[in-house]
């Protein structure tokens, strides 16, 4: 399961960039991953496994920070693929928290 998380590439392994994603996760979410897929779930409305647009859109319109909504969720959309899985929730996550951090 952790490995189809991080290997981003479809190959079966993970690379280094993989690996350093991995290790900055565990330190991110250590103790953390229940209280991140309860969030990722809250905001999954429909129960797909996957956020898109409206339901990221939702969310931040009760935030008032709806204008944010398309570069936020291209950011988090690494594959491309128009929706949101966990994986792709956690490395938003990670990119939110070390933006705080710098």
């Amino acid at each position: 399961r952790i490995l189809k998380m991080y290997d981003t590439e479809g190959t079966g392994r993970i690379g280094f960039h993989q690996f350093v994603n991995l290790a900055q996760d565990k330190q991110l979410l250590e103790g953390k991953l229940d209280e991140y897929l309860a969030a990722f779930q809250a905001l999954d409305k429909d129960g797909s496994g996957f956020i898109d647009h409206s339901e990221l859109q939702a969310y931040l319109e009760t935030s008032g920070t709806a204008e944010k909504e398309a570069s936020l969720f291209n950011m988090a959309d690494i594959d491309g693929d128009d929706k949101i899985d966990f994986a792709e929730f956690l490395g938003m996550v990670r990119a939110q928290a070390f933006d705080m951090q710098s």
